[in-house]
């Protein structure tokens, strides 16, 4: 069937469907139309003049042939190119065409096509290149050598063909001494044919440098540098190539300075030009010279305000310069130019942590979860980070967002109990604990140790359930004591364990003798501790032990570091009973001054203003001297 032609409609390239020509045969004609129409040198009078209707007219190019679904047809014959516009045009064919078959991998096809170009245009230097070093890696070194050859007689004059003729020896004849030797006498060749090109130089030291041959490439590259060169790219280039051979890390002192010498006559030269100038910064900035890169980077920012990545550059020489404000001051800039830039608000967010600066550092990280879908460490670190600030709601909100992205992860729920329970939600906190406890059970048991029953059995108890809060803080207790370890901080725990679930005894008027011992072992493993101090006061309060109870609330008081409002109302009431009003009081005032949203605290203490305390225990009386016993003689 016949296909539209180019102006009538779509032009129907089915190429897998199309019979392939034979290797080396012409290119499908369907190729060579299009680069004819938009390549060929063609004399004006030969394309006609543009008419409305090109049907009346045979050498219009819309009829310049008519385009098959399976086989193709030459030209008009009354549609005519010059000599060498249709060479042009056919060497383009080729060319595509060779291009179309090496990606679909039919490199021998494809070099044929190539060879068909370079027949027509013997001294393309590229294209000479791409077809040698294919040759080569199929095995045919020789026939790429005769290639290269080729380009090299039509082209004497051009550096490339030098190189690239000289790295095909020494990379695929590498084996024949005459070819490595010949390899290096036409670099050697370059260099003194063409010493203002830095290529030259750049391919002779790395001739050298492969040779083992050093103290050449250095000479090299010193006598270069006492060239009268005006273009600071020659320079650029030339510092490239020298830092192979004196690399800075691993330089003497002197070293360094000759390498700096050649980036320094490149920007003297072309201090102007901003490619020139970045590179030189670049330079400064790797070679660990951030001094030297600095003004030229503040003056490349000034020049070019709306470039991001000058404003990076400049935020890594202030970071290794330990120029923290102006680190800060460069990155804030980013982002306010891009504020979906994720990694500066990360870069920003661990600098304002350091310096301690928990709002703004909690300010970038939630940007980071705003423009990305963040990791689930991500939302545990803010989230820490709120917690810490005491914005346990906001720490609710980012964690449950986490939790729904990534609902398997127990670390993201157990931070959520903590953030809950921070907010008193105690039925919220078990919920989330129960969540953590099945989610872990799954992927981290490790996590469900004796810290997490204690405090999950912590959130029940707060939350009215004593018999399974029990339950969990036994479950903790079991834990502790599958691992032998005697040290300060297991003692602590295990204290702090026995001592909350005492204390919830005693509170509850449960178990008071039972709760009395574990209170009292607790005291035995951490005796400096205010807080278990209390609660022995507190049993003994219970047991009616009112000086007992009053010199462990004392002592307690005096080892908190705050003062603790739970302390003054447990002092208050022992001192209420016994009968030292004022006393009691005066710690129910501090009490109620510290937690003044208490109203069970303001209560009590209208209550021991208006009631009388019970009768103090009266003291027994001295015991009377014995009979015999002298008077005792008045003083004088």
């Amino acid at each position: 069937m016949k296909a539209s032609r180019f102006r009538g409609g779509p032009i129907r390239r089915h190429l897998s469907a199309r019979p392939q020509p034979p290797t080396g045969s012409a290119p499908p004609f369907f190729l060579l139309v299009p680069v004819l129409c938009a390549l060929a040198a063609c004399p004006a009078s030969s394309w006609g003049q543009e008419k409305t209707d090109t049907s009346s007219d045979p050498s219009s190019y819309e009829d310049f042939a008519e385009v098959y679904v399976d086989r193709y047809y030459p030209p008009d014959p009354n549609f005519r190119l010059s000599d060498a516009g249709a060479n042009r045009a056919q060497a383009n064919a080729y060319f595509a065409y060779g291009l179309s078959l090496q990606e679909r991998g039919r490199l021998d096809d494809a070099i044929a096509s190539y060879r068909k170009v370079l027949e027509i245009a013997p001294g393309e230097i590229n294209l000479a290149q791409r077809v040698a070093g294919m040759l080569a890696q199929n095995g045919q070194v020789a026939e790429g050598l005769k290639i290269l050859e080729a380009a090299f007689e039509k082209n004497p004059g051009d550096a490339r063909i030098h190189i690239i003729l000289s790295e095909f020896l020494a990379t695929f004849r590498r084996e024949s001494q005459e070819d490595r030797k010949r390899a290096l006498d036409l670099a050697e060749e370059a260099v003194e044919k063409f010493p203002s090109d830095p290529i030259v130089f750049e391919h002779l030291v790395r001739l050298y440098l492969a040779a083992g041959q050093r103290e050449q490439a250095k000479s090299l590259v010193t006598k270069a540098m006492e060239r009268p060169e005006k273009n600071p790219f020659f320079w650029l280039r030339l510092g490239r190539v020298a830092q192979s051979i004196w690399p800075l890390s691993q330089s003497p002192e002197q070293e360094p300075v000759l390498v700096n010498g050649i980036y320094e006559k490149a920007f003297a030269l072309g201090a102007k030009n901003a490619i020139v100038a970045e590179r030189v910064s670049d330079y400064y900035h790797a070679t660990r010279q951030p001094a030297r890169s600095l003004p030229i980077l503040l003056a490349l920012v000034a020049a070019n305000p709306d470039r991001l990545d000058l404003r990076e550059k400049l935020a890594r020489v202030y970071g290794a310069l330990g120029k923290d404000d102006e680190l800060v001051a460069t990155l804030e800039e980013i982002v306010a130019i891009n504020s979906q830039d994720a990694e500066t608000h990360r870069q920003l967010g661990r600098l304002y942590y350091a310096k301690e600066d928990v709002e703004n550092a909690i300010r970038h990280f939630q940007a980071v979860l705003k423009v990305t879908r963040g990791s689930p460490e991500e939302f545990l670190g803010l989230g820490q980070l709120m917690l810490n600030a005491k914005r346990s709601e906001e720490a609710t909100n980012v964690l449950e967002r986490g939790h729904y992205l990534y609902p398997a992860d127990p670390q993201i729920t157990y931070g959520l109990c903590i953030a809950v329970a921070r907010q008193d939600k105690w039925p919220d906190a078990v919920h989330w604990y129960e969540k953590t406890a099945e989610l872990a059970a799954q992927s981290m048991p490790e996590m469900l140790s004796e810290t997490f029953f204690f405090n999950f059995g912590a959130a029940v108890e707060r939350a009215g359930d004593i018999a399974r809060a029990e339950t969990l803080f036994r479950k903790s207790e079991e834990l502790l004591n599958k691992d032998d370890t005697d040290d300060e901080e297991r003692r602590k725990f295990r204290a702090q364990l026995y001592n909350y679930l005492g204390y919830m005894w005693v509170e509850k008027d449960l178990k008071i003798d039972e709760a009395g011992e574990l209170i009292k072992e607790a005291v035995k493993l951490d005796p400096q501790s205010g807080a278990i101090a209390d609660s022995l006061g507190w049993f003994y309060f219970k047991k009616e032990r009112y000086e007992e109870a009053r010199k462990e609330l004392e002592r307690a008081m005096s080892m908190v570091e705050e003062p603790d409002p739970v302390i003054f109302d447990h002092l208050g009431r022992v001192f209420f009973n016994l009968g030292d009003k004022p006393k009691a009081i005066e710690f129910m005032k501090k009490a109620v001054e510290l937690d003044p949203e208490n109203a069970e605290l303001k209560e009590r203490l209208k209550t021991f203003e208006k009631t009388n305390p019970p009768s103090a225990p009266k003291p027994a009386p001295a015991p009377a001297p014995p009979a015999s016993a002298k008077p005792v003689p008045k003083a004088a």
